[in-house]
C-alpha cells in the first residue's frame, strides 16, 4: 500500500472521528417547540435574570400545558425577527406567543449596567441591590421609552409612583421598561375594560396572550360597513386611552 493511499486513509479516519465527536457533543434539538419555549423560559428565570422572578411565581412547565404550535408556524417561531409567533390552546383557542428579549436587549442591557458599575463582563449579573437598581432608574430617566412617557419626564418621585402600580419586583419592572413595556401595560388596562388582549401566561421572558382578531392591514379590502365599524371602535378606543387610568396615558 502506497504511502499517499495511506494518507489519505489517516485523514478518512480522523474525519470521521471528527464527525462523530461533535455529533456526540452537539447540543440536543427540542423535541418540540413548546419544549423550546419552556427551555427559554427555564432559561430566564434560572440563568438570565433569577432574581427578576419570585421562584415559585414562574412555572415553566406550564407552557406545555398551555400551548401547543402550528405545523405552518414553526419557522416563525424559531426565527421571526419581530418575536411574535401563534399557538393554539388546550381549549382550541388561538394565541399570541411573545418574544420580549428581542436581539438580545437583556444582555445589552445587563452588560451596559455592569459597565458603569465596573463589574467585568464575566460577573456580570442582575441583581437586585440597590447600586444595580439606582442605575436602571437612572437610564429609565434618561431615555426616551418605547410605547410609555413618564410625565413629568426625568421625575423619580413619577417613576415611583408607575412602579407601585404593577406587581413583580424593581427589577424586572425596571427592565421592561426598557426592552418592552407592553407586559406592564396590560398589566395596568387589566379589569378596566380597555380593549387590549389578555395575558393568559408570562414565562420569563415570553408574554402568552389572547388573540384578539386579525390586523388592521387584514380588512383593507373589506366592505365600507366593515371599515366603518372598524374606524369607529378604534375612534372609541383612542378615547380610551386619551383618558387614561390612574393617571396615566
Amino acid at each position: 500500500m502506497s504511502s499517499g493511499y495511506q494518507r489519505i486513509l489517516i485523514n478518512l479516519h480522523i474525519l470521521a472521528l471528527l464527525f462523530c465527536v461533535i455529533f456526540e457533543f452537539q447540543p440536543r434539538e427540542p423535541e418540540s417547540l413548546t419544549e423550546l419555549l419552556v427551555n427559554q423560559c427555564e432559561f430566564d428565570t434560572q440563568h438570565l435574570c433569577p432574581e427578576c422572578f419570585a421562584s415559585s411565581a414562574v412555572n415553566c412547565g406550564h407552557l406545555a400545558n398551555l400551548v401547543n404550535i402550528d405545523p405552518w408556524n414553526q419557522l416563525t417561531c424559531r426565527y421571526n425577527p419581530h418575536g411574535v409567533s401563534y399557538g393554539l390552546l388546550s381549549s382550541g383557542k388561538k394565541a399570541v406567543i411573545k418574544k420580549l428579549n428581542k436581539n438580545r436587549a437583556i444582555e445589552a442591557l445587563r452588560d451596559a449596567v455592569c459597565d458603569e458599575l465596573g463589574t467585568s463582563h464575566s460577573n456580570c449579573k442582575f441583581k437586585s441591590d440597590e447600586n444595580v437598581l439606582k442605575v436602571l432608574r437612572r437610564k429609565v430617566l434618561a431615555q426616551e421609552l418605547e410605547g410609555c412617557i413618564i410625565c413629568p419626564s426625568k421625575n423619580e418621585k413619577a417613576l415611583h409612583r408607575l412602579l407601585d402600580e404593577f406587581k413583580g419586583t424593581e427589577l424586572l419592572k425596571l427592565i421592561l421598561l426598557q426592552i418592552n413595556v407592553q407586559p406592564l401595560l396590560l398589566e395596568l388596562f387589566d379589569g378596566h375594560g380597555f380593549p387590549v388582549p389578555t395575558v393568559i401566561f408570562q414565562g420569563g421572558f415570553q408574554l402568552l396572550e389572547s388573540f384578539d382578531g386579525d390586523a388592521v392591514v387584514n380588512f383593507y379590502d373589506s366592505s365600507l360597513n366593515t371599515r366603518l365599524r372598524i374606524a369607529k371602535e378604534l375612534i372609541q378606543a383612542s378615547f380610551r386611552f386619551t383618558e387614561g387610568i390612574k393617571g396615566f396615558r
